[in-house]
């Protein structure tokens, strides 16, 4: 229970116990003594929640510097669950009022149905089929949508419209053509959509881009009223950033400084994905990794997302998701903990089958910082695969539980030259998170 640090024995600070501090309890926890994972989440108006869930989850922060809203989005087993069963990623979003409450939503989004686009006359308000055209100025073009959440985050476009032969239908127009956009009933519409915008491709400017037309509110869960808009290939706005909807069993997901986002596949633990840049609601294909082993999670140092796998370390570099470098780590050293993956001063650490190893992004090798103090005996009898792992007070402090239900706990420290200072203590923790703006561990003991 004292630490040789700088070459004195210091003790170690008593653990008290939080009686005033408000938890939230999720997916049906009743006491925060079962917990296996707590985050604390800052807001506005100086709200500060302490979130447990029942199960592992992982929280990332949000990409938006000055997000009014402070989201976080949560993966791993959130128990929000799609009709297969499967955990779903979820949005943390504060509430505008006050910043008081929070709700949650999912971050995977349906697609919506065609877009109806018809001409519009005096006579005909409601729209028609056909109208006379100029042919000397005839153009072509067809319509989408999209469905919008109350966050500013956008569903993957509806498909185009086709006939009887499933042949793509071109509109024709005339710039400043008068139309009617059709209705889509709530049979269609998501709850959790607010508005819906309407795209037009621009096939007679020279990039052909498809771009923003209007939007609609929706009213009583439908968009039960046709609109009239005109419609004009040189008027329309921005482009249409193309929405690949996240994977539903997406898990991991953690943030890259670039303002994107990596994770994996739980259906596929070798596939490794990455976000649109500023969009944590597309990920597209052309941004998937295949490694060779099953991840088990990530940490990311610097401009690396190191997948800690079931066999070999992996490192996945690069400062834009176009834009990856994929490299095996050489070291045969498995991750055997998920929760013993822990980013600390520019590197990752995690336990393996023969210790707590380290990885940094100027080595392609994973090195095992302990082996002077456990033997491999010695280390397998403290049941590596529960250890749980936090850096706080430029340590880092482990957790085991023995398979006979005993704990241990230890506190690495590092001296000037970097070699591990090891500390036993009487702390067991079953989960612990650290209060960066207070400078606080807290655990809930084992």
């Amino acid at each position: 229970n004292c630490r040789l640090h700088t070459t004195k024995l210091n003790p170690i600070n008593v653990a008290a116990d939080e009686i005033l501090m408000p938890i939230r309890l999720e997916n049906g926890l009743t006491d925060i003594s079962k917990a296996k994972t707590v985050a604390i989440w800052t807001r506005g108006n100086g709200v500060r929640d302490v979130i447990a869930w029942p199960g592992i989850v992982h929280v990332a922060p949000s990409n938006i510097n000055d997000d009014d809203r402070f989201r976080l989005f949560v993966t791993g087993e959130t128990g929000q669950t799609d009709e297969n069963g499967e955990n779903q990623p979820l949005a943390y979003v504060s509430s505008p009022d006050g910043h008081v409450t929070f709700d949650r939503h999912k971050l995977y989004k349906v697609t919506p149905p065609m877009a109806v686009v018809k001409y519009w006359t005096a006579e005909h308000p409601e729209g028609v089929d056909t109208v006379d055209l100029n042919a000397a100025t005839i153009r072509h073009t067809y319509f989408f949508q999209t469905f919008v959440d109350e966050y500013g985050y956008e569903s993957g476009m509806s498909p185009v419209a086709t006939d009887s032969d499933g042949n793509m239908m071109e509109f024709d127009f005339n710039n400043n053509q008068k139309v009617t956009w059709g209705a889509v009933s709530s049979d269609y519409v998501p709850s959790w959509c607010v508005k819906r915008y309407l795209y037009m491709a621009c096939t007679g400017t020279d990039d052909g881009a498809i771009k923003f037309v209007c939007e609609q509110p929706v009213l009583g869960g439908a968009f039960a009223a046709k609109i009239k808009i005109n419609i004009n290939d040189e008027e329309t706005a921005e482009t249409f950033a193309e929405i690949t909807p996240i994977p539903t069993d997406l898990d991991y997901m953690t943030l890259m400084p670039g303002n994107f986002y990596v994770g994996f596949k739980r259906s596929n633990p070798r596939c490794v994905c990455f976000s649109d840049v500023a969009l944590p609601t597309s990920w597209p294909d052309a941004y998937q990794y295949t490694i060779r082993d099953f991840a088990i999670g990530i940490a990311v140092a610097g401009n690396t997302a190191f997948v800690l796998t079931k066999g070999y370390p992996w490192a996945l570099s690069g400062t834009a998701p176009e834009g990856i470098t994929a490299a095996q780590i050489v070291s045969e050293q498995a991750c055997v903990s998920e929760r013993s993956i822990c980013p600390f001063e520019g590197k990752v650490y995690y336990a393996s089958q023969d210790g707590i190893c380290v990885l940094s992004e100027d080595s392609l090798t994973s090195t095992v910082i302990t082996r002077a103090f456990w033997d491999k005996v010695s280390w397998s009898a403290l049941n590596p695969s529960s250890c749980i792992m936090k850096a706080y007070d430029n340590a880092l402090f482990c957790w085991f539980t023995l398979t006979d239900g005993t704990h241990r706990a230890y506190i690495i420290d590092f001296d000037v030259g970097g070699n591990p200072i090891i500390t036993s203590h009487d702390d067991y923790a079953s989960c612990a998170f650290v209060d960066v703006e207070n400078d606080k561990l807290y655990f809930v003991e084992a």
